[in-house]
């Protein structure tokens, strides 16, 4: 692989889940998937587990990882849901994402329990491409409400670290033509965890300052914007 012992020379590790089924493998080429990396000299992984939904060939990636200097455990989930715009597909990802919490409150629980606490002073956070906008896109269920309109008597309840009205996210050309979207997302559960707060986010460059052509470009070679948020355990 490529990112692996390049991240390693930086002092990360990692974990890599494959897509069942991807284009990628059709034309003779590796699968995409989910991968998350963390900073060996910062925290110890505890444990780990690579997942496929009930639905769709879509993935997940759930690690348990400790953080050396306090001690804290934290459940982190990295995914990617799936694509294309379309009533069916919302349903699909709304129950991916709902799926994806239960998951995530079932570890915290597991967690809680080992170590004496409330699976709500387990700090969560998940990562992921949601391919699904912050209002829905007219659709009255969808990925992002599920997560962030969970029920306030259920754990965990998540935020999202980065406002939900963002200009964009992405913004891909293709063809004639060009949208702008927000579908990434870092969601967290500071309201509940004790001692664990969102404190920085990464800043997202202007419209102005890219290419008038949208993403990728050479000012920016990807088609999304990387977001990065900085947390307090």
């Amino acid at each position: 692989g490529f990112f692996e012992p390049t991240l390693a020379l930086f002092g990360y590790r990692g974990i890599f889940s494959a897509k069942p089924r991807a284009p990628g493998i059709d034309l003779g080429w590796y699968s995409d998937g989910c991968a998350l990396f963390w900073r060996t000299e910062t925290f110890d992984l505890v444990d780990k587990r690579r997942g496929s939904y009930n639905v769709g060939t879509q993935v997940y990636l759930l690690a348990t990882l400790k953080h050396k200097e306090s001690g804290r455990v934290v459940v982190v989930a990295v995914t990617h849901l799936k694509a294309s715009k379309s009533k069916e597909n919302e349903r699909i990802r709304t129950q991916q994402a709902m799926e994806l919490v239960d998951v995530l409150a079932a570890k915290a629980s597991e967690v809680a329990t080992s170590i004496g606490l409330s699976e709500r002073d387990i700090p969560i956070i998940i990562m992921g491409d949601f391919n699904s906008e912050p209002t829905g896109e007219g659709y009255t269920r969808t990925a992002v409400k599920s997560v962030i309109e969970r029920h306030h008597s259920s754990s965990p309840r998540l935020a999202s670290a980065y406002p939900l009205d963002l200009p964009f996210s992405t913004w891909k050309t293709r063809g004639k033509d060009s949208v702008k979207r927000v579908i990434d997302y870092i969601f967290h559960n500071d309201k509940d965890a004790r001692a664990f707060e969102c404190t920085d986010i990464l800043g997202l460059p202007d419209e102005k300052d890219m290419e008038s052509h949208g993403l990728p470009g050479f000012r920016y070679p990807s088609d999304h914007l990387a977001l990065a948020a900085r947390f307090r355990v």
